[in-house]
């Protein structure tokens, strides 16, 4: 145990420094950082890109219902957007291309006013796909603090949104659009906390929902965003009588409609009747759980791998910034659980992969770096035998 921590310690020593200290110091995100901008080696617009195709899922049966328009001005906007969509995304890689043909197509189908279904399905897959090209990173970093998103709601949502959130605050009359009612189970069902938390940090355009981006902290962001999903009419946890598990990834990038699809489907779930289901569903979102070691490891791959990006691109500061937060906040949260010499391989690989960006090595010797790095990470979540017993 001794030689453990010692070895931790100079690890540490080596990883934050006083040289990279005194860097990450100057660069490193402040407590109130928003997420565009704590991600700042991804292109400007891929968080409002992504954001785009969540509100035209989301919201597309306002404008077109069985082939007919319903709202005009809505119609209009799924319009423009599908059409913005098109012409700002630029492929970042050669699977970008399948995720260019993918908005094209939703352009057309919105086009021929497609049914919901079509459109909303569309929409998730490149959500995902984009995701998954740009590096995003879709849940937080932590389990959320639901009386913390009570607290931001009530000091900063109740003016417009009302009390418990049924859009009926006192500035309510006075807006044009009116604030949206966030008790409405056939929009709140179909929503997903990381839909919520980017619009409460963008803000939506259009509306009198401001972007509180440079307000909140990601934390207090994602936070406000689960506890929205609370808001429902009927919202009512309660225990169910088995217990199958979501993880906090499920909870923070799917919808109520689809987590209920898990449920159906899980023998284990215990429930008979739709009102079973949803109070199920109610127990899960009201009792967060901790973040797994697969989340974990997921939140290093998706940190490194920006780090790589930003290395590329001649930002060595953000690169070690996004090098170090990927250590801070997924694998030295996990090593505890590794095997002695799984650990220290990675963290040899950390400190490599450091110096090369420091020294200003060449972009081959990083890259062969990250992808050792990211090949450990994979063979962790696979091997049993790279974990403690």
């Amino acid at each position: 145990m001794k030689r453990k921590v010692m070895a931790c310690c100079a690890f540490f020593t080596l990883l934050i420094g006083a040289t990279l200290a005194q860097r990450y110091g100057d660069f490193a995100p402040p407590a109130q950082e928003p997420l565009h901008h704590s991600d700042p080696n991804l292109p400007e617009d891929s968080h409002h890109l992504v954001f785009l195709l969540q509100y035209l899922g989301n919201d597309y049966s306002r404008a077109v219902q069985e082939g007919r328009i319903l709202d005009s001005l809505e119609y209009g906007e799924m319009q423009n957007f599908s059409r913005t969509l098109v012409q700002a995304y630029r492929p970042s890689s050669q699977s970008g291309k399948r995720t260019r043909a993918g908005l094209e197509q939703l352009e057309k189908h919105i086009a021929a006013k497609a049914e919901l279904p079509i459109i909303r399905n569309l929409c998730a897959r490149l959500v995902g796909q984009m995701a998954q090209e740009r590096n995003l990173l879709l849940f937080p970093l932590t389990a959320p603090d639901l009386n913390l998103g009570k607290q931001l709601f009530q000091e900063n949502c109740v003016s417009c949104h009302g009390q418990y959130g049924a859009g009926n605050g006192p500035a309510a009359d006075t807006l044009n659009p009116k604030p949206r009612d966030l008790t409405d189970p056939a929009y709140l069902d179909f929503v997903s906390p990381f839909h919520l938390y980017q619009a409460v940090t963008l803000g939506i355009s259009g509306t009198a929902m401001p972007a509180f981006g440079e307000a909140f902290s990601t934390e207090q962001s994602w936070s406000l965003a689960f506890h929205l999903m609370t808001l429902r009419r009927g919202f009512n946890p309660q225990k169910p009588k088995a217990k199958p598990t979501f993880t906090l990834q499920q909870l923070a990038t799917q919808s109520n409609t689809e987590l209920q699809r898990t449920l159906v489907l899980d023998p284990a779930a215990g429930t008979s009747s739709s009102y079973e289901k949803s109070s199920a569903l109610d127990h899960f979102r009201s009792r967060l759980p901790e973040l797994s070691m697969a989340e974990r490891i997921e939140i290093s791959k998706t940190k490194w791998l920006q780090s790589l990006a930003c290395y590329h691109r001649g930002d060595s500061a953000q690169a070690l910034a996004n090098l170090v937060e990927g250590y801070m906040q997924g694998f030295e949260l996990i090593e505890a659980r590794l095997a002695n010499k799984v650990y220290l391989r990675v963290e040899r690989l950390v400190t490599e992969y450091r110096w090369c960006i420091e020294e200003k090595g060449s972009y081959q010797k990083a890259k062969a770096f990250v992808d050792e790095m990211l090949k450990i990470l994979e063979e962790i979540l696979k091997n049993p035998r790279m974990r403690r017993t």
